[in-house]
Formats: structure tokens, sequence, C-alpha cells
């Protein structure tokens, strides 16, 4: 996973691009079984938290690059969203508490 392998978000590693086709994977088998009208497979609690980790990451690192992107409209003082999974164990933390002040995005 340490492996040098080049990237567009800053993150050069072999691991990085396993990570982000995993989440490609799940989403978009997800969306076909869903047009098709087919039942998707269940996603490992773990999987679908990391996916969401992944997503504020690249959405951190979109609005530094990109800062007149579409995305900004919604940075606004006090605004936030939360997260909360309903079917992960409780170990796994699988919650987050996103803020979007003017100059980015946070989360805890």
């Amino acid at each position: 996973p340490d492996a040098r392998a080049w990237s567009w978000a800053g993150v050069d590693t072999a691991g990085f691009w396993a990570r982000r086709m995993t989440h490609e994977l799940v989403v978009h088998g997800a969306d076909a079984a869903l047009a098709a009208g087919l039942p998707h497979r269940a996603v490992a609690p773990e999987v679908a938290a990391d996916a969401i980790d992944e997503w504020l990451d690249i959405v951190r690192f979109v609005q530094r690059a990109l800062p007149g992107a579409a995305a900004n409209e919604l940075r606004a003082p006090g605004s936030s969203f939360h997260l909360h999974a309903t079917d992960a164990p409780a170990e796994l933390n699988a919650e987050w508490l996103v803020e979007l002040p003017e100059d980015g995005i946070a989360w805890r």
C-alpha cells in the first residue's frame, strides 16, 4: 500500500488507489443493480464508513484545488450537517459532524 503511485489527490501511494477503487466498485455496483431493478449487496459497515471518510477527504482536496467550485456555495458561517450510521458497531464510531465554514470543510 505504501508503494509510490501517481494520483490526482496528493496522496501518491498504491493504497490510495486500492481505497479509491474499492469505493468506486461499491457505489457503481449498487447504482447498476438499482438501475436494473435488482437488489444490491450489503456493504460491510467498515467499508461504508471509510467511503464517507474518503469522500470528505476528496471534498476537502477539491475545495483547495478548485476554490471556485460549485460546492463552495454550500459554505456559510454556521452551516453543518450530521451523518450517523445506524447499523455500524459502536467501536467503529461511524458518526460525522461536518461543518462548512467559508474557508473550507471540517469534520469530527
